[in-house]
């Protein structure tokens, strides 16, 4: 009679993994927010870090770890001339906030004895407006 045999087999896998600096010389976190249907806003951040750790015999298990501090948050108008239509009979938007955030962004601003569409109920004033703002912006260039 014969002794019975076993077999055994080891499998050897290698990790292939990696972990890569994030360069925030050459890297950039933007966004772009719709604001009211009619426009966008755009932004991004002047500060960024992190890391990327790579798991190559798995993407799945890769990862990615950044750090974006909310302060470093820029949008255009911090650094480029606003101008701003404030409805004085606005029901939807209370006229006083609308002034306080228009002097929060040092904008030229018009008050408009008008509903929130003031573009429809005084199309003149705010075409005004909107030439006056396109002129500077022509001659700053």
């Amino acid at each position: 009679m014969s002794s019975p045999t076993a077999t055994a087999t080891q499998i050897v896998t290698t990790v292939v993994s990696s972990t890569w600096n994030i360069d925030p010389a050459h890297s950039a976190a933007e966004f772009k927010v719709r604001h009211m249907m009619i426009s966008n806003v755009k932004g991004k951040f002047s500060r960024l870090s992190g890391v990327l750790k790579l798991d190559e015999t798995d993407y799945t298990h890769s990862a990615v770890e950044v750090s974006i501090p909310a302060a470093s948050v820029r949008t255009a108008w911090k650094n480029k001339p606003s101008w701003a239509v404030i409805a004085g009979n606005d029901r939807a938007i209370p006229p006083e906030l609308e002034k306080d955030e228009a002097a929060a962004i040092k904008a030229t601003s018009i008050t408009i004895p008008s509903n929130h569409l003031a573009m429809l109920s005084h199309p003149r004033e705010v075409a005004e407006l909107i030439e006056q703002a396109a002129t500077k912006a022509k001659r700053s260039k």
